[in-house]
């Protein structure tokens, strides 16, 4: 019994050496197979170039959800379907592969972007915007972001465009082309544009007695001391609009020197321009908008109201309204269809994944792995059992 003993608790220990043995074995040829294993969730491998692109474990957790958030809000506008929340994580790392996958077509193919397609990819974001002001105060609005990252972005987007234009097999046609002009003629329909000045006084007695509530920030004067002092700096400051008003008169070939001088010397006159007005984009009033509209060249508008006060107005050019051909802008529609439809993104992929290698670390992550596999494995391993 003994003998039987030692004999059972050597086959254990050999047993146990092997399980070891085979483990070290299974780990070392999985470090010499997959060398980025620890780093890597999925690793993209670029057969032409060698170039190898991977998407980091670190912060995965994290890239999810910030993509979980952005996906949900596309659902809201209506821009993507509802996915169910464990299906996020895959999600994810199928955008990060076709991006990987992108990344490689650019490696192998040396494409590359001029500074006249830069410049006229920016002019055409410019028009999206409205102009190039609103443009760059909407993509710098986020902390960290600098003016190089964003122009680098719409040169890998650029390279995109001349990718999908190279190897998708989705081709844009003529009646594309065509299509895509007609449904954004409002963009190659310039109206008339105005440039002018415009030099205004605070005169909205609310907004005057607003500012002294606020400044009133202890609440130590009655209501009546208040509507008093309003009254005062109010008729202060219409008594400094009818003098603006009869230099402007007397001279209004000196506007600009006019409005800069009195802005300079009180708080309540204010002076802008150049500005630009096309296509009633004031917000300002409706009178606003119409005196922009009615005014000529070198004409001294009459007193215009807007919710901050009393402006005049001072045009210094007028630009006819014009249509630009569809020959002139082109290239501009077909990058304009490139980015509206993701077909041509999806063909591309399709179409280069024969020039890449995946391999996905996480198998669940595979878009491959289905429910049936993971059936077949539970199966396997009751047999295994009994």
């Amino acid at each position: 019994e003994s003998i039987m003993r030692k004999y059972t608790l050597l086959i254990l220990i050999i047993l146990l050496f092997a399980v070891i043995f085979v483990k070290y074995f299974k780990n070392k040829k999985n470090n010499i197979l997959k060398p980025n294993a620890h780093k890597a969730v999925v690793e993209v491998k670029c057969n032409n170039s060698g170039f190898t692109f991977y998407v980091p474990k670190d912060n995965f957790t994290e890239q999810v959800k910030i993509f979980e958030e952005n996906y949900n809000q596309q659902v809201e506008r209506g821009i993507k379907q509802p996915l169910p929340k464990e299906e996020f994580a895959r999600e994810y790392i199928k955008t990060m592969v076709n991006i990987n996958i992108m990344s490689c077509c650019n490696k192998d193919n040396n494409i590359e972007v001029t500074e006249e397609e830069m410049q006229r990819e920016l002019n055409r974001l410019y028009k999206q915007y409205y102009s190039k002001e609103e443009f760059w105060k909407s993509k710098l609005k986020y902390p960290g972001t600098t003016e190089e990252q964003v122009k680098n972005d719409i040169k890998n987007t650029i390279k995109n465009y001349k990718l999908y234009e190279k190897f998708s097999t989705k081709k844009i046609t003529e009646e594309d082309i065509k299509k895509e002009y007609e449904n954004n003629f409002y963009i190659y329909n310039l109206p008339r544009k105005v440039i002018y000045y415009d030099v205004w006084v605070d005169t909205i007695f609310n907004k005057i007695k607003k500012q002294l509530i606020k400044e009133d920030k202890n609440n130590k004067k009655s209501a009546a001391v208040i509507d008093s002092e309003t009254r005062k700096i109010h008729d202060e400051n219409l008594k400094t609009l009818r003098e603006l008003e009869e230099k402007l008169k007397q001279n209004p070939e000196k506007f600009i020197e006019i409005g800069k001088s009195y802005a300079a010397l009180t708080n309540i006159v204010h002076f802008e321009g150049p500005k630009e007005y096309q296509r009633y984009d004031s917000k300002l009033s409706p009178e606003y908008n119409e005196t922009l509209t009615d005014l000529n060249i070198r004409e001294l508008s009459k007193p215009t109201p807007s919710q901050f006060g009393t402006h005049y107005l001072y045009v210094t050019k007028i630009i006819p309204p014009r249509v630009i051909p569809i020959d002139q802008v082109r290239d501009e529609l077909i990058y304009q269809i490139y980015g509206n439809n993701s077909e041509f993104l999806e063909s591309l992929v399709e179409n280069y994944k024969k020039n890449v290698e995946i391999i996905y670390y996480d198998k669940k992550l595979d878009p491959n792995y289905t429910e049936e596999k993971k059936e077949n494995k539970r199966r396997n391993k009751r047999k295994w059992k009994i």
